[in-house]
């Protein structure tokens, strides 16, 4: 492939964020902390750097800042969970072992404290979540599978307890964050899953978050693919791509440098060079062209799809919806074959797909936690397990994938000569973070331009 391009795009609104994967949780984008505002209705989430308000009447994502630059300010990043005070009305941020008073009214943090000691008698920070309950006066907080309840009245914990064992049944150990939610009832995340708790009874749901409820608390691609020298992004009805791609391109292949020719081994270029290498080369424009799926785009294909793939045998391209897949000739634009997965073809593949990509000897479906290696040679799923056992550090609950191998080529940079690896990367997308994996594991992650999700 002449001018290979890979559209992997950093966003204009965040900046460039490039990490060895050694540093990488397996999905960067957890959620840490939840609260309800108190005059709004809104219910905020903390993740890492970043505040996302999200309307729970209407399902919708409102707004995306940073913590303490766009809202929320003198707040420390990295919230481990967060309550209002049923008495001032302040929201009490818990950081490690120190709390923040967040008044509404200043909007800005207005005391800092070491829990446990400057208030919060009988708690010890980090605290994974909090709560406060509607009606007996008390703040539940979760640390592991314990659960500590703070009495207002009291002023202290005044009762330690198991959670799903003498009390708050239903729920996981290792909470990430709770919030109350309009409707009187609390929602519990832990990494994929929210739980809907009742009070007075226990937990009533369970799901997928993005999926199942709060849809729209993430951005979401439905599928993604290498066209000729391009990336194709695909959600809801529309295929897009980006004109002017991000030459970070470029830093990617500077991550896969054969280590023999560096001399100090791919992490030692990385931490000294690549990040400035990625800043230069970021060009100034970055524009997202969007076209009507089925349409304008890939004449035949429905919307919503849940995967699609590049044949590398036939030269075709498989959009996989539900428990059909339609077969694309891009010589003749137009679906040439729809099937049934599992009867028609892609026998062993699993229906209602999360994403699929492939390499030179055949597929890889994703679904939940598990992937599916459809082989070329056997025409069957001849290899299944956890992502993780395969997909070292990767997420599970991906929405898209794609995958490409660079030529092997050599170039110079700062007067050496490096030699390009072969080797396939495979690109896996989960919100609007790219995790791009080669070998044994991830080498580094980008965070999508955030024009595909506009």
């Amino acid at each position: 492939m002449k001018n290979l391009k890979i559209i992997l795009i950093i966003t204009m609104v965040f900046p460039l964020l490039i990490l060895n994967a050694n540093t990488l949780n397996n999905d960067i984008q957890t959620i840490n902390a939840s609260v309800l505002h108190p005059s709004s209705g809104k219910v905020h989430f903390f993740i890492g750097q970043f505040f996302h308000q999200y309307n729970p009447t209407t399902d919708k994502l409102e707004k995306m800042g940073r913590i303490g630059k766009d809202g929320w300010y003198d707040l420390t990043p990295n919230v481990n969970a967060a309550l209002i005070h049923p008495k001032n009305k302040k929201a009490y941020f818990f950081i490690g072992n120190m709390y923040h008073r967040y008044d509404f009214s200043k909007k800005r943090v207005d005391r800092k404290g070491i829990i446990g000691v400057d208030g919060w008698n009988g708690l010890e920070g980090p605290i994974d979540a909090a709560i406060m309950h509607p009606t007996n006066n008390s703040a539940y907080f979760f640390k592991g599978k314990k659960y500590y309840r703070f009495s207002f009245s009291k002023d202290k914990v005044d009762k330690v307890g198991t959670i799903g064992v003498d009390g708050w049944k239903g729920l996981p150990a290792n909470i990430a964050s709770a919030t109350m939610h309009p409707n009187g009832k609390a929602y519990f995340f832990t990494v994929d899953h929210y739980y809907r708790y009742v009070f007075g009874r226990s937990t009533d749901k369970k799901g997928v978050i993005g999926r199942d409820g709060w849809r729209g608390l993430f951005h979401r691609l439905d599928a993604a693919v290498m066209h000729t020298d391009d990336v194709h992004f695909f959600k809801s009805s529309q295929k897009m791509q980006v004109n002017d791609y991000n030459t970070n391109y470029f830093t990617r292949l500077a991550i896969e440098l054969d280590e023999n020719e560096t001399g100090n081994g791919n992490a030692a270029f990385f931490k000294s060079g690549l990040k400035s290498l990625a800043l230069r080369l970021n060009p100034n424009t970055q524009k997202v062209t969007k076209r009507k799926l089925g349409y304008d785009a890939y004449k035949g294909i429905p919307k919503d799809v849940d995967a699609v793939t590049w044949h590398p045998e036939n030269k075709k391209y498989y959009f996989f919806k539900g428990t059909k897949y339609y077969r694309y000739d891009s010589s003749k634009r137009a679906v040439d074959k729809v099937g049934v997965i599992g009867r028609d073809g892609w026998k062993g593949a699993p229906s209602n797909l999360d994403a699929a990509t492939h390499d030179k000897s055949g597929i890889y479906f994703f679904k939940g936690t598990k992937y599916y290696f459809y082989s070329f040679k056997s025409g069957d799923v001849t290899k299944t397990g956890s992502i993780a056992s395969k997909f070292k550090g990767a997420p599970n609950y991906i929405d898209a994938a794609h995958s490409f191998t660079p030529p092997g080529r050599t170039y110079k940079l700062r007067g050496k000569t490096y030699t390009l690896s072969t080797v396939t990367r495979f690109m896996l997308i989960k919100k609007d973070v790219t995790y791009t994996y080669k070998g044994t594991g991830l080498t580094n992650w980008e965070l999508l331009h955030q024009n595909l999700f506009k």
